[in-house]
């Protein structure tokens, strides 16, 4: 393991991680959330304590999947315990999606230097046989939205200079 590795493993926040404030999100993003925020996701519906969310990105940014597994247990905050943030950021392309998420189930094999914590891109179904890359800052849906917020402010740009 390299050194940075041990930083991360040792210093990047982990779980849990407070559930999301959906209208907080829909306030604040709503430069780029095209309507409201669709309770139900392409997993299934909205069904605490699995909530899932549907957010259209304005100007043909797709669409944002979220899920989040909350643990509600007495006397405890609930807590987000796994997540994942889909982005279909192509209309035409069921299969392309940028997916940022935290799971354990995965093995040893698969995980990055941010262990759980990864991104994802390729359009094979079979999630077990995805290479990953490290996700060290998108770890909410803010984080998620603000790189969906990033990219579509470049890509203007970026097709100008092609």
């Amino acid at each position: 393991m390299s050194r940075y590795s041990e930083y991360v493993e040792n210093h990047v926040p982990k779980p849990p991680i407070v559930p999301t404030d959906w209208e907080y999100v829909r306030n604040e993003f709503d430069d780029i959330i095209d309507s409201d925020i669709i309770s139900g996701n392409k997993e299934g519906r909205d069904c605490y304590p699995q909530v899932r969310k549907t957010i259209r990105v304005k100007h043909k940014g797709g669409t944002l999947h979220a899920s989040e597994y909350i643990q509600d247990r007495r006397n405890i905050a609930p807590h987000v315990i796994q997540f994942e943030y889909d982005w279909q950021y192509d209309p035409g392309n069921p299969e392309a999606i940028w997916k940022f998420h935290y799971d354990t189930l995965h093995p040893e094999q698969y995980w990055p230097a941010t262990r759980h914590f990864h991104q994802h891109d390729q359009p094979n179904p079979l999630k077990t046989n995805h290479g990953r890359t490290s996700n060290f800052a998108a770890r909410n849906v803010c984080a998620v939205l603000e790189t969906i917020r990033c990219y579509m402010q470049k890509q203007p740009k970026l097709r100008r200079q092609s």
